[in-house]
């Protein structure tokens, strides 16, 4: 393990700075050249203020790197410029006991908010993902549409069904990343996302994400993403999701990121079951909360015609009013018949018969595991789940806000899989206890209003912030 950090002083900046003196026509374009070919990087904001970066490094050994986070710390992207601190990196896990391994998770998720590891170290498994992306880009033309639902500003692509395609399948089947996910997520609380095989099956009921993939290329007016909270629509609490953003390291000629964000959930809960067939079959990309954000055709500002960039990847796909008026039976039916590999991924996801448990149960079993209630938590807020677990809560000593949102966080922690999304939202203590300088970012299904709220757009230094 060790810390990075990308410095001003490498060769190519040291061979710059002496021609700015002798002559300008040069100068500038080598330093145009270095600008152009800056590594896009995300950067998380730990619970001290203080910003790290990732992303791999042209002299970074060939292989698989994963940055894992929550959406609900602050975090955003940009292209690095020298002199940014690095977030420190975990190699070779596989060589690492569970134990040993989780432990190390644990510290750099404490100190950073975040944990990278060099998951993979093998040229073999990096030109085996690359050859899947270039067979996943032939399939729709050679290149991305421009526009909706791809973005080249942010460097996150949604189009044409990639995210269900050979490359991001193959990624999200890769065994140590969803080894250190696993441990990840346990130790900090969660349920484990792939629990062990049924008599009979072979893989874990297991569902995930099938969100954007990180492509940009060297052309690409890349921008980032500005310090940001993914947030779910007030009056809800915000608690952010756990998300891996997968790099595949080093890149193909003329690119600079290559890779896809993806998150992992046990199988149990009815709707988020229904919900990742749903996206299976009509190709709708998601968020981390598998809520079918984007669809598959390219949309405004995109190309035009009937060219290859019509084309979904993942075969014959069904429209999503019509998928959504399906019963659990004919929905699993007709995810049973898509070509593989998305049929596997369907059977995977339905092993196991899901249920939608009441948050009353759930609340029960959740305060007889805690042991540390009590201690630093809004005591309006745990009396208030105290309350909905004995099926007491009501308006007249409660405000109904509260109540909303503690019912409907109870309900993200019991389809996630998630119980220490209760712990977080008992700790936030709702939207005016948030810091000053916290910029939220609705998540998940939401109203233009609700988007609004709490937007960037809303919170510009000019004016006052709403709280």
């Amino acid at each position: 393990m060790r810390a990075r950090w990308f410095s001003c002083s490498s060769p190519t900046t040291r061979a710059i700075l002496p021609g700015l003196l002798l002559g300008p026509l040069p100068s500038l374009v080598a330093l145009l050249s270095l600008l152009r070919n800056m590594q896009p990087a995300t950067f998380v904001v730990n619970n001290e203020g203080r910003q790290a970066h990732f992303c791999p490094l042209p002299g970074d050994s060939p292989g698989l790197y994963v940055l894992y986070f929550n959406q609900g710390a602050t975090h955003g992207s940009r292209k690095i410029t020298g002199d940014e601190p690095m977030l420190p990196m975990i190699f070779s896990p596989e060589s690492l006991s569970d134990t040993v391994l989780q432990q190390q998770m644990l510290r750099h998720w404490q100190a950073h908010n975040a944990v990278v590891v060099r998951v993979d170290s093998s040229a073999k498994t990096r030109d085996n993902l690359v050859r899947a992306w270039d067979d996943d880009l032939r399939q729709i033309g050679g290149q991305l549409p421009n526009g909706k639902p791809n973005s080249r500003a942010t460097g996150i692509q949604r189009s044409n069904g990639l995210p269900f395609g050979s490359f991001a399948t193959k990624t999200r089947a890769h065994s140590e990343l969803r080894r250190c996910w696993r441990l990840l997520a346990v130790v900090l609380g969660r349920d484990d996302p792939f629990p062990k095989p049924t008599g009979g099956a072979s893989q874990p009921a297991t569902a995930s994400s099938f969100d954007g993939i990180l492509y940009t290329k060297q052309t690409d007016n890349f921008k980032g993403l500005k310090p940001h909270q993914d947030a779910y629509p007030p009056p809800h609490g915000e608690t952010g999701q756990l998300q891996a953003l997968v790099y595949v390291h080093p890149t193909p000629s003329g690119v600079l990121r290559l890779g896809c964000a993806v998150a992992f959930y046990p199988a149990k809960d009815r709707s988020l079951w229904r919900d990742y067939l749903l996206s299976l079959v009509t190709r709708w990309s998601t968020s981390p909360d598998v809520d079918l954000r984007h669809s598959p055709l390219p949309g405004l500002g995109s190309k035009k015609g009937p060219g290859k960039h019509k084309i979904v990847l993942g075969g014959p796909r069904l429209d999503k009013k019509a998928a959504k008026k399906l019963t659990d039976a004919e929905l699993q039916a007709t995810a049973f018949n898509l070509p593989e590999p998305l049929r596997t991924l369907a059977k995977e996801a339905s092993q196991l018969k899901t249920k939608t448990q009441k948050p009353a149960q759930f609340l029960k079993q959740w305060r007889s595991s805690a042991s540390c209630l009590g201690k630093t938590y809004s005591k309006a807020r745990l009396k208030v789940l105290k309350d909905l677990g004995d099926a007491k809560a009501n308006r007249k000593n409660t405000p109904s806000n509260l109540i909303r949102s503690a019912h409907d966080c109870t309900t993200r922690a019991i389809r996630f899989g998630a119980p220490d999304k209760l712990h977080t939202w008992l700790l936030h203590g709702g939207r005016k206890r948030r810091a000053k300088t916290d910029i939220l970012q609705p998540s998940g299904f939401a109203t233009k209003a609700q988007k609004k709220t709490g937007s960037l757009s809303t919170f510009p230094a000019s004016k006052k912030r709403r709280r």
